[in-house]
């Protein structure tokens, strides 16, 4: 019902009874309620507005969920809740209190490796001796060298294949002849292309995120025309030739330790819904097998996409039990993990990123509330403890068995702290809509939050797959989608190889150009030869060599048509 408004001045005041009067207080005291709950919903808008502003450059290329899911540095919460900041009073004594602006880091200078090639630019040619400067005669001195960053478009060259053949004997040799080609793989020798071509298409479109048209563009500019349809169908014969490769590859993931595993979505354009409309049901599910080498202190990793139509349990649990797989696993807090039966829970370790990830976005509307505050310094510690713990397993230090009982004796505690005070505060808390999704999360995944600690390859967070479910994220921010489930299981498999090559800390397109170069004449049963950690990518020297060394034809008039069997 509305009210009407009240309009009063000081002596009308003096009119009136007790009872008027407290009427009037009453109608004040309710108007300056709901001026406050106003004033705090705008305050909220604002805070919010502000909030987003700052992450929108972070977020602008995820799904909301992976984005809130713990895409970013666990370092925030550290620096943001863990360290205040030193605080000075002015130099007049006063109360006031001055933030100390931190001091600016220092950029790191630029390093070329030692056998980088130099060009001159010599400026003192012509220069005199002497020379006069407003009125003053200067002479000579000694020269100063600045080394700087040089660049040179890439040159396309041309590889010659030269390739036996093989007559009958006794066929006449005048007419034509019937002869076999011996190509060590007829359906890639005979493309108008070399594997290093491949390869950097490969990075260029699945690491650096460049769409097949804009690659075909700056080949363009090079003086290639080189369309799209060429390129992708370059792709698709080399993955059908390394399909078999792509299963044993896959396969690699649960002959690991442990495994993190994530899952994103895929739009596909042939896979239709029961209403006819595209599929919103189509996912690609990222697993990245982890082992810690105890002897050379070395972790080893295979990081495996494939397509899934559907995120069920069968889907996120296929492979598990076919090919053996014991260890831990792993995952953000989908109910779709909670199967006993499909997989004991007393191995599956819950992300704990995901699991403050609602305190702290009520934090940063809230940055006064101590308890919470108090939370997310707890989670804070747990990065600590990993990060002292892992430097010291990584180095030497300890042995795995030591890591293990040492991060569990300091980070076990922080743990039930958290929980303590989630028990201590909860029917405070429980009531507030963000904060009692953070509960729920907790108290549903309590067991699951423990388990990492008995396991040396798993972290508190899933941010090892994060990160490839980024990867994949923002080149289908570029290429939007696939148009068939052929297309997404080739992407897949590209994608598989670069970030396993960035995984294991070696470089994406040569490790993409070996597999490429050697693995469709590999024998099923040397596929291991092909794995990042027993690659010998030394066996590319001798064609790098011969690119690097390309000279032109001085006796050529006619350009280069290249159509695979050209000479």
């Amino acid at each position: 019902m509305k009210q009407n408004k009240i309009t009063i001045d000081r002596n009308s005041v003096k009119e009136l009874n007790r009872t008027q009067l407290e009427n009037v207080l009453f109608a004040v005291y309710n108007d300056n309620i709901a001026l406050k709950k106003k004033i705090d919903e705008m305050d909220a808008i604002i805070a919010e507005l502000k909030e987003f502003k700052n992450l929108a450059n972070a977020e602008k290329y995820t799904p909301s969920s992976e984005a809130i899911q713990g895409l970013f540095p666990e370092l925030e919460v550290m620096i943001q809740y863990s360290d205040p900041v030193e605080e000075e009073k002015p130099a007049d004594g006063g109360d006031a209190k001055v933030e100390k602006k931190p001091r600016k880091a220092r950029r790191p200078n630029l390093v070329l490796p030692a056998d980088a090639e130099v060009c001159i630019v010599d400026k003192t040619i012509g220069v005199p001796d002497t020379k006069t400067i407003d009125g003053v005669e200067y002479r000579r001195g000694e020269d100063e060298v600045t080394l700087k960053l040089g660049y040179t478009p890439s040159k396309r060259k041309v590889v010659k294949l030269i390739t036996p053949t093989w007559i009958p004997v006794g066929q006449p040799e005048d007419g034509e002849v019937e002869k076999i080609v011996g190509f060590e793989n007829d359906k890639i020798d005979a493309l108008a292309c070399d594997a290093s071509t491949v390869a950097n298409i490969v990075v260029s479109k699945f690491d650096d995120h460049i769409p097949l048209y804009r690659y075909s563009e700056i080949c363009s500019r090079e003086g290639v025309n080189l369309s799209r349809q060429t390129i992708s169908n370059w792709l698709q014969t080399y993955y059908g030739e390394l399909a078999d490769f792509d299963n044993y590859f896959s396969e690699q993931v649960f002959k690991m330790n442990a495994i993190n595993q994530d899952e994103t979505k895929v739009q596909v354009l042939d896979v239709q819904s029961a209403s006819g409309k595209i599929s919103s049901n189509s996912f690609v599910i990222i697993r990245v097998g982890t082992t810690f080498d105890e002897k050379k202190r070395q972790y080893r990793r295979v990081v495996s996409m494939g397509y899934s139509n559907g995120r069920s349990r069968d889907k996120l649990f296929d492979g598990f039990e076919r090919l053996s797989f014991h260890g831990p696993l792993l995952t953000d807090g989908l109910n779709g993990y909670l199967d006993e039966k499909r997989f004991p829970q007393s191995k599956h370790a819950v992300c704990w990123v995901h699991a403050v990830r609602h305190f702290k976005k009520y934090a940063k509307l809230n940055p006064t509330d101590g308890i919470v505050m108090k939370l997310l310094v707890e989670h804070g510690q747990l990065y600590k403890i990993e990060a002292s713990c892992r430097a010291k397993l990584d180095s030497g230090e300890i042995s795995s068995k030591e890591f293990l009982a040492e991060r569990k004796r300091l980070a076990e505690p922080v743990i039930d702290g958290i929980f303590k005070l989630i028990k201590d505060n909860y029917p405070i808390y429980v009531k507030n809509d963000e904060l009692g999704k953070g509960i729920a999360y907790l108290n549903d995944y309590k067991d699951n939050l423990y388990v990492y600690l008995d396991h040396v390859e798993l972290t508190p967070d899933n941010n090892i797959c994060e990160r490839s479910a980024k990867s994949f994220a923002v080149g289908r921010k570029n290429w939007l989608f696939c148009k068939s489930v052929d297309g997404v299981d080739a992407s897949c498999f590209f994608y598989s190889l670069v970030e396993t090559a960035k995984a294991s800390g070696i470089n994406p397109e040569e490790y993409v150009e070996f597999v490429l170069r050697f693995g469709p004449n590999t024998d099923k049963k040397d596929y291991d030869s092909l794995m990042p950690w027993n690659a010998n990518l030394k066996k590319l020297d001798v064609y790098h060599d011969a690119l690097k060394n390309a000279k032109p034809d001085p006796d050529r008039k006619e350009p280069y048509v290249l159509c695979g069997f050209s000479r």
